[in-house]
Parts: C-alpha cells; structure tokens; sequence
C-alpha cells in the first residue's frame, strides 16, 4: 500500500464513510476508489481533488505532518544518544499536537516517542498501553523497530527478567545499522548484564559504549558509562578504581550540565564505595553532599542510619530512623529499614531473635529479586548476627551459601 492510499483509507475510516458512501460523494466508483487504497492505481489530480473534499481534508497538509513527525523522532533520538531528558517537552508537544498526528500513518512514531519516555521513567501501566499496540504496527527491520525493541527490553529488565530482556536486546542489535544506536545498544546491554551478576560482560560492553560515545561527543552518556564502570569496580572489588573513578565523576560534573539525580547518584556510590572499605567518616562527609540534592532518597536514608551504627552513635542513628521512620511502609526499603531499626535499637547486645528473622527476610527477599548489588551485604550481616548469637548450625549454613555464591 502506498502512503497515498492508506491516507485515503485512514480519513475515509476516520470520517465514518464506506467505499460506496465515498463513490456517492464523489463519483468515482467503489471499485476503483479500493484500487487507490490498495496502491494498485493512484488517482489523478482531478480524482484526488474530489476524494479531498469528500473527506474533508488536503492531503499536501498531512505531507507536512509527516514531515514534522520525522523531525520530532529524530530530535528525540538525538535527546536520547546526547542525553538531554527534556522529555517532559516532548509529551507537551505530542499532547498539543495529538489530534493533527493522530490520523497520520506515522503516528506510531509518536507513540513509540511516548513509549520510551514512558520506559525511562519506569511507568510500567502506561508503558504497557502503548507496547501492546506497538507489538503489531511497528515496520520491521527498520531504525524504529530497533528503538522499540531496546526500550521493550528495558521495560522487562525492569521486572528483572535478565535472559528475556537480553534476547530482546540482542534482536535490537541485530538491526542496528549506525553507530549511535550500537553505542545505546551497548550501554544498556551493560546494565543488563551488571543486573544479573555477569559483570565480566557488562564490563566488556560499557568500554565499547564508552568509546562510540567518545566518538560522537556525547559526554553526558561518557560520564554514565563511568559512572557504570564504577560500579563494576565495587562489585568484583576494587574499590580503590571505583572510588577514584567516582571522584572524578563528580568532579566533571562541575563542568556539564547534569541533572540532580546523576549528581545525587555518583555521590551515593561513593559514599557506598566507603561503606564497603568500612570507612564511614568518610561516607558521612560523602552524604552530606548528596543530601543537599536528593535528602529523601531512600539509600541515602539508609547509609546514614549504617554509618552511625558502625561507629556506635547509636542516638544519631535513632534521630535519623524517628525522622524517616515513613521508609519502614516503603516496598522497596521497609524491610531493610527495620532491620536497621533493630540492629540500632540493641546496639552491642545479643542480637534478639526478631533481628535475625528480619535480617534472613531481608536477605531472602534481595536473593529472590536477584539484587546481587545488596545480596552479600546483607548476608554478611545475617552472618554477623548468627555468630553473635551461637547459632553454629545456622551459621555453618548460611557461610556455605555464602562460599557458593562467591564461585
């Protein structure tokens, strides 16, 4: 079918007309108005002047929607590889224009547009909407389809479905035919596999990110694939990189326009990074900084009570645990929350019972999600508290799963 004719059939659905409704209209017999919209035969000027008025529509104007629809998909493709996240513009443009761009038959650009954007702030229910749709309207073997699917890959790694969403990235690869899409190609496929512990390959894809980036001087998207880089450094255990890396993270910030939360993030994983080497004057002084910027974060919160703790300034912890004390209804930070709260609350007693069940609840949870970044933090602490306790039996268990999970 060629643009022409699916135009025609698109506005003639639109306004509610049949083939013989529009042949009345216009003279032209049913028959032959089919044949345009199939792309067998294309109408003269005369013809398409009086399908035009039947439909009540120029089709030279509907030329310049597409045409506008190309632009905007194109500026966002570059919003994305400069990373630039005006993306809120991008819905108000897409909401004020929605009812021209709607009756195009490139609106599913658009759609793909607020897809994406949709992904990137994981709101999964709308997400979802648009994903259904796209799954049968998307051209296959074409930058767009390439699009669709690495954000449909996001979109599943975000439910922690590693190997789907691989695949699915892996398919989008197998398309990509320029530069700037393998290098966000690379990069997610790096924080694909860092998710699910294969951080040899993360590492392998974030340096190849990293150097198209270079090449297409998208420094924005250099700093997050340091900031990555980083974290593959804390979690095969070199702190010494990481922190160093991190450092001079924060330290280009100074010079490119970040947005708060990568500012905020960078000084959180260092502060983590501290953690880690146990040296928590140092975190503190680290969390400050990235208070200022995001203060209700919920790590952040977190590191703080941990620090506190470890240096046995047990009323700060507790002051910090009062005033934050709503984190212990969130879902994603309630249940470590509270044990926080009561490793706190028994400072250098003999762990209570209902320590080490929340502490084992805890660590069940992160193993069942597969949050491998937590995993062995908490198993350390479990391990710490069963020691304290006597409990040799469990204790011997608990360091056998730990010894497996260091293979």
């Amino acid at each position: 079918m060629n643009n022409l004719g699916n135009k025609i059939r698109i506005w003639r659905n639109y306004r509610k007309l049949t083939l013989e409704e529009v042949d009345h209209l216009t003279g032209i017999h049913y028959a032959r108005l089919s044949k345009f919209e199939r792309g067998v035969e294309i109408p003269n000027q005369q013809m398409l002047a009086r399908i035009e008025k039947a439909l009540n529509v120029s089709f030279d104007d509907l030329e310049e929607i597409d045409d506008e629809i190309e632009l905007l998909i194109n500026k966002f493709i570059d919003t994305l590889f400069y990373l630039n996240e005006d993306y809120d513009d991008y819905l108000r443009i897409i909401e004020k224009r929605k009812e021209d761009f709607i009756l195009n038959q490139n609106y599913y650009k658009v759609q793909l547009i607020e897809y994406i954007i949709y992904v990137i702030q994981e709101n999964a229910v709308e997400a979802n909407k648009i994903e259904s749709i796209l799954d049968k309207i998307v051209e296959k073997r074409t930058l767009y389809e390439q699009l669709y699917l690495e954000y449909k890959a996001i979109n599943i790694y975000n439910l922690r479905k590693f190997q789907s969403a691989i695949d699915i990235l892996e398919s989008a690869m197998a398309i990509s035919s320029y530069n700037k899409s393998s290098a966000m190609i690379y990069y997610h496929l790096s924080i694909l596999y860092h998710g699910c512990a294969r951080y040899e390959e993360s590492e392998k894809y974030i340096q190849k990110a990293k150097q198209l980036f270079v090449e297409g001087c998208s420094y924005k998207r250099v700093l997050n694939c340091d900031i990555q880089l980083a974290n593959y450094y804390i979690r095969v255990g070199r702190y010494d990189l990481a922190i160093d890396l991190l450092k001079s993270c924060i330290e280009t910030m100074r010079y490119l326009n970040v947005n708060t939360h990568t500012k905020a993030l960078a000084l959180r994983n260092t502060a983590w990074t501290y953690i880690l080497l146990n040296e928590f004057d140092n975190s503190l002084k680290i969390l400050e900084a990235a208070e200022q910027l995001e203060p209700e974060n919920g790590n952040l919160i977190l590191y703080k009570i941990w620090c506190n703790y470890k240096l046995e300034k047990y009323n700060t912890a507790k002051e910090i645990i009062s005033d934050n004390y709503e984190l212990s209804k969130d879902r994603n930070y309630g249940d470590r929350f509270q044990l926080f709260d009561y490793l706190v609350n028994q400072g250098k007693q003999r762990p209570a019972k209902r320590t080490i069940t929340q502490a084992k609840k805890v660590y069940f949870k992160l193993a069942d999600e597969q949050r491998f970044g937590n995993l062995f933090f908490y198993l350390d602490i479990l391990i710490d508290l069963l020691e304290r306790d006597g409990d040799k039996d469990e204790l011997i268990h608990f360091l056998k799963i730990k010894g497996h999970l260091g293979k």
